[in-house]
């Protein structure tokens, strides 16, 4: 589904950022369908479906690959992707493995974090846990990511200048990741 939307502007406020309906005001304020004859928008006459809200991982503006939270502030070619589409899928991979570093540092806070990339048929996190973890810490860890998940905690992203960002992770104790910046 590729949609053009004209100035959409979004989460104007930080409560609407935080708000649990906020991919459905994404996706319904604004949204036009092309008019080839006079490349200009019309407003849609419905609203897209709830499920598509539902189901919304990503979006892809312009054919970059965007999150949900970006907020448009011009005209764009946009594509809502959902765990059907490659982007999408690798997108929720991605936040997957997140929620999964957090369940480790919260059954395990002595863990040592490293990478948690989306891979072709799958996620995984590298950590250094003070003791091994064994299949049996799988279920607890998994138990874990899905109260992290019904907990709907707001996802954050954040920019830091590289000092600051090792400053940041070397308050937090989390050398790997002071030496991936480094890096």
């Amino acid at each position: 589904m590729v949609l053009l939307v004209r100035k959409l502007l979004l989460f104007q406020n930080e409560k609407e950022k935080k708000d649990e309906d906020h991919i459905k005001r994404w996706l319904c304020q604004r949204i036009c369908e092309p008019d080839v004859h006079h490349r200009h928008c019309k407003r849609h006459q419905r609203r897209p479906g709830e499920s598509l809200a539902r189901v919304a991982c990503a979006g892809e503006v312009n054919g970059e690959v965007v999150d949900l939270r970006t907020v448009l502030e011009q005209d764009c070619e946009l594509n809502i992707l959902t765990a059907k589409d490659e982007k999408g899928l690798a997108a929720l991979r991605h936040t997957a493995s997140h929620v999964m570093a957090q369940a480790v540092k919260r059954l395990y806070p002595e863990t040592k974090l490293a990478i948690g990339p989306s891979i072709a048929d799958g996620f995984y996190y590298d950590v250094d846990p003070a003791t091994p973890l064994t299949a049996e810490d799988l279920p607890k860890i998994e138990a874990e990511m899905k109260k992290i998940i019904k907990e709907a905690l707001p996802l954050e992203r954040f920019t830091l200048p590289r000092n600051e960002a090792i400053e940041f992770m070397k308050e937090k104790e989390e050398p790997y990741k002071v030496e991936l910046i480094e890096d």
